[in-house]
């Protein structure tokens, strides 16, 4: 698979991949991270236009989204508990989705991101099992826990570069 720049042309695209996202994260028990309208086409129309938006995609067909966002994250400011593994800059992975078709799409995310900052960041629901496993199969630590904007709490995770620059 290919990851790209989202374009607005693959909105409809992403909003089927989210609608797809949320029917499995609710078979999965986690009904309330992604409600309502988020995230929507007002969220991703601003990650697009902040060139932070990225889709997966094999034979002109998208199979999943991201977004890695570069630099501070004002939600990551403070944990609940715990503290992050480092202070250094780091890039954060949000809204990762896919249509379930293919296999290793964390993978291949996390090494496209890698090559981009080795300090990364992201945070999942309480309740999605799926994502943390996902997270620390591929060495991300549990930092502590955040409550977002909007009202959801969340794990914290970071996956601090592989060795500390001097």
């Amino acid at each position: 698979m290919t990851i790209r720049h989202a374009t607005m042309d693959d909105m409809d695209r992403i909003l089927q991949i989210i609608e797809i996202g949320r029917a499995y994260m609710v078979s999965k028990g986690n009904p309330g991270q992604w409600k309502g309208e988020y995230p929507g086409q007002p969220q991703f129309s601003r990650d697009i236009q902040a060139g932070e938006c990225y889709v997966l995609e094999e034979d002109g067909i998208v199979h999943a989204v991201f977004v890695l966002a570069m630099g501070e994250d004002p939600e990551y400011q403070q944990l609940d508990e715990g503290a992050w593994c480092n202070d250094l800059p780091y890039g954060t992975i949000h809204r990762l989705c896919s249509d379930g078709t293919q296999k290793g799409v964390f993978s291949q995310v996390l090494a496209f991101c890698r090559e981009r900052i080795p300090n990364l960041r992201a945070d999942t629901n309480v309740n999605n099992t799926v994502m943390q496993h996902l997270l620390e199969k591929h060495g991300f630590c549990r930092c502590g826990s955040m409550h977002l904007k909007n009202g959801n709490v969340s794990f914290a995770y970071h996956l601090p570069w592989p060795e500390q620059p001097e």
